[in-house]
């Protein structure tokens, strides 16, 4: 009788073991930006964290894909706010251009009224993306997000039981049972002026893993506009 239940007991992990599928693989290339001259850049030693679709709250998932969405437009109004300037360095800016291309007063200033024209159009789409798309409408929620975010992104590296750095050409792979995961990717090398990405600028995504397969996630980090902007950049009239 002890050797019948042995026997079914080697039966059954025999059949457990030969119905698991093989796992997949993910791979990917991290890149940030350096510099007009060189572009994209190697990302050695960004940090790579893995979590499983079963083991993490979609909630939370959800808070940070929020904050990177929010991220990526407040990135774009601090670029237009560059673009924009002050009226009398705008000016001055122009006509040495103008000058220099044997324009017109009139045709400089022409061409950069048309250009301030472009930035404010391109503010209002971002900051109707903001209030539409994420429910932000002020600096006082967008600080709300980022401050939850950070919070939760901090407890999903700490969780990730799947971690390991870029390598000398800012690649990475490893293998995985087949399913879904959350994917958070941290730069080694651009940062931002955000109490979540302190550390280095955040890439969040998931992807379904197949077995016996090969799956990417890529990241590339953009430069952010190092710049103080004084007031509310969600209450600007343009």
């Amino acid at each position: 009788k002890n050797m019948k239940n042995i026997i079914i007991i080697i039966i059954a992990i025999l059949s457990v073991t030969s119905c698991k599928k093989p796992d997949g693989k993910i791979s990917g290339v991290v890149t940030y930006y350096f510099n007009t001259n060189y572009g994209d850049k190697p990302d050695v030693g960004a940090n790579i964290y893995i979590i499983s679709k079963k083991e993490y709250d979609d909630t939370k998932a959800k808070v940070i894909d929020r904050f990177c969405s929010a991220v990526s437009i407040k990135h774009r109004i601090d670029g237009i706010i560059s673009g924009i300037k002050s009226d009398s360095s705008l000016i001055i800016e122009y006509q040495k251009m103008g000058k220099k291309y044997g324009k017109s007063y009139k045709e400089t200033i022409d061409e950069m009224n048309r250009d301030i024209e472009h930035y404010k159009n391109q503010m209002n789409i971002s900051l109707n993306d903001l209030k539409s798309r994420l429910n932000i409408n002020s600096n006082d929620e967008l600080d709300t997000l980022f401050s939850n975010a950070r919070n939760e992104i901090y407890s999903f590296q700490s969780k990730s039981h799947v971690r390991f750095v870029a390598d000398g050409n800012g690649g990475y792979s490893t293998n995985l049972p087949p399913g879904e995961y959350y994917v958070m990717i941290r730069s080694n090398h651009r940062d931002a002026r955000n109490d979540a990405e302190i550390l280095g600028q955040i890439y969040f995504g998931s992807v379904k893993i197949e077995s016996e397969k090969e799956s990417t996630q890529n990241a590339n980090f953009s430069r952010i506009y190092n710049l103080t902007v004084s007031g509310d950049p969600l209450k600007l009239k343009v």
